[in-house]
């Protein structure tokens, strides 16, 4: 149920997308992205955890932030590329069901929620909507959309690579960098009301920057460990 409501979400951000209400779009794909997020918990938490259930989520992860999000991505700035904008949007809804082929196949166990390898197709749905609010907040278009499109590519190539983004912060960095985070985000959630654009997009930033600076340290201070992660 849970993970139906994940892809209802996504479905009515495709309806709005497709009448031009592109911030309304993105703002659904952050609840999506919320039950999305909410259904792995509960069923390891129930311990009602089934390939069933893996493979419906993976199906709708595909609709909720592979096609609807490259759909925004088109229709709010890619589409004034032309040809080669649709071919941008292709690659990202490719690299996504790659990416999310690639985690079905690895699945081993589906009570133990690892690290990911390569980034989660939800986190490269938040780039794109947290990038479309954040520019319709302040300047009511997409402004910087050669720079937005180049993003979109960055974010196809890091769901197709090997690079390890962390489920669980606190699994993977020092307690003293996790409090930080946690009382961060708690603080934060005081503002998203008024703050919201600038709070959606800082912690999307700060996901992956976070995630690709453990990974730049490992290549440089640790290789066994990196040998293990590829």
């Amino acid at each position: 149920m849970v993970t139906s409501l994940s892809l209802a979400f996504g479905l009515y951000a495709l309806v709005q997308i497709s009448d031009g209400n592109y911030v309304l779009g993105a703002w659904l794909i952050a609840f999506s992205m919320i039950f999305d997020s909410l259904d792995g918990k509960l069923a390891r938490a129930l311990n009602c955890s089934s390939e069933f259930g893996a493979e419906m989520d993976s199906l709708v992860d595909f609709v909720s932030f592979g096609v609807v999000p490259a759909f925004l991505a088109y229709k709010s700035f890619l589409i004034d590329f032309g040809n080669f904008g649709m071919l941008v949007a292709l690659i990202y809804v490719l690299a996504g069901g790659y990416r999310l082929a690639r985690y079905n196949s690895d699945l081993e166990d589906l009570t133990v929620k690892d690290a990911f390898s390569g980034l989660p197709i939800p986190s490269g749905a938040w780039v794109i909507s947290s990038g479309v609010i954040f520019q319709y907040h302040y300047w009511d278009s997409i402004v910087f959309s050669q720079f937005f499109m180049l993003t979109v590519l960055l974010v196809s190539f890091m769901m197709t690579s090997k690079i390890e983004f962390p489920s669980n912060l606190r699994d993977y960095f020092p307690a003293s960098v996790t409090k930080s985070v946690k009382y961060s985000f708690i603080i934060s959630m005081v503002f998203m009301v008024k703050y919201a654009p600038i709070v959606y997009l800082f912690w999307c930033i700060f996901y992956i920057s976070i995630s690709l600076f453990r990974y730049i340290y490992l290549v440089f201070h640790n290789k066994e460990n990196l040998e293990k992660i590829n």
